[in-house]
């Protein structure tokens, strides 16, 4: 049981680091949109 909890939690944290790059992602994406109109 402890080793299915383990893979679970495991799990559960790359895709909250995989949402939260895709984020960043987008921010960066939008940040040097915002730059080059302000030019």
């Amino acid at each position: 049981m402890k080793k299915q909890e383990n893979k679970y939690y495991i799990d559960e944290t790359i895709r909250t680091i995989a949402q939260l790059m895709l984020d960043l992602d987008d921010l960066e994406f939008y940040s040097i949109k915002v730059l080059k109109n302000s030019n």
